[in-house]
């Protein structure tokens, strides 16, 4: 089965519609969606651990963003200096690699395992199923530090859900389409976008996909896959086919997607 009739679904909308969101389907597009997950500072208040719990804890800030200038604190003082028009965002080195897409791209760096500290990509070719997903994500998942990617919802086949976690705190949102909803006649002509896309087709599903980065500290890694695999569409809600999918109970939020697109 193939869901390259994706495109029909958004069939009759005016062309200015899916160009909004042309752009963020290239990687550079994507990145500046996600600006506002990135920081350039991190700082640490009134640290008082030894010496072993400090380096764990550089160690866990540093694999959040390789990046990041860390700032120590003592007794809330620090110059304003090192807080104020420091300049050292910059949005074309942040783009090139934040942590979690380098986790994505396979770029692994090993050394936080030395503390416990953990990473794994999920990746899959069938969306997940709203009610399940809803389920998963409002609940505990143990070991986990912070989690970012995208991901693809069967109640939305058309469109890329963004995700990000840190801690108790997750946010969620659209992202646009995926190409496989664009008709060709939309598509970027430049070579390097195009390859872009080609790099990430798929026959059966085009280019719609799950791409999860999960940092953690002991995470149990075949457990937390499972419980996603568990919320990927079955073989019969798979035949049913996109159209079918949009009937299914939503819990998910609304979202604004033409805003979105306008930020």
């Amino acid at each position: 089965m193939t869901f390259h009739g994706m495109s029909a679904l958004h069939r009759g909308k005016k062309a200015p519609f899916v160009q909004r969101f042309q752009q963020q389907r290239v990687q550079a597009g994507v990145l500046r969606r996600l600006r506002k997950f990135y920081f350039d500072r991190s700082i640490c208040m009134d640290i008082d651990t030894r010496d072993g719990d400090r380096r764990r804890l550089m160690t866990i800030l540093k694999g959040l963003n390789p990046r990041a200038r860390i700032e120590i604190a003592e007794f809330g003082k620090l110059g304003l200096d090192r807080m104020l028009d420091t300049r050292l965002f910059d949005f074309d080195e942040a783009s090139k690699a934040p942590g979690w897409l380098k986790e994505l791209r396979g770029e692994h760096t090993p050394e936080t395992e030395e503390y416990g500290i953990t990473h794994f990509v999920y990746r899959a070719r069938r969306p997940f199923h709203p009610e399940r997903f809803w389920q998963l994500i409002t609940s505990n998942w143990p070991g986990v530090v912070r989690s970012k990617g995208f991901f693809w919802l069967a109640s939305r086949p058309t469109y890329v859900g963004s995700w990000s976690q840190a801690g108790g705190v997750c946010r969620h949102g659209g992202m646009g389409l995926w190409w496989a909803a664009v008709p060709k006649a939309w598509w970027p002509e430049d070579a390097e976008s195009l390859k872009s896309i080609d790099d990430d087709w798929d026959p059966q599903v085009g280019d719609a996909r799950q791409g999860l980065v999960l940092i953690g500290i002991d995470m149990d890694e075949g457990a937390l896959r499972a419980r996603l695999n568990a919320c990927l569409l079955n073989d019969a809600e798979m035949a049913q086919g996109p159209r079918a999918w949009q009937r299914f109970t939503d819990p998910f939020p609304a979202w604004d997607n033409d805003a979105e697109s306008e930020e």
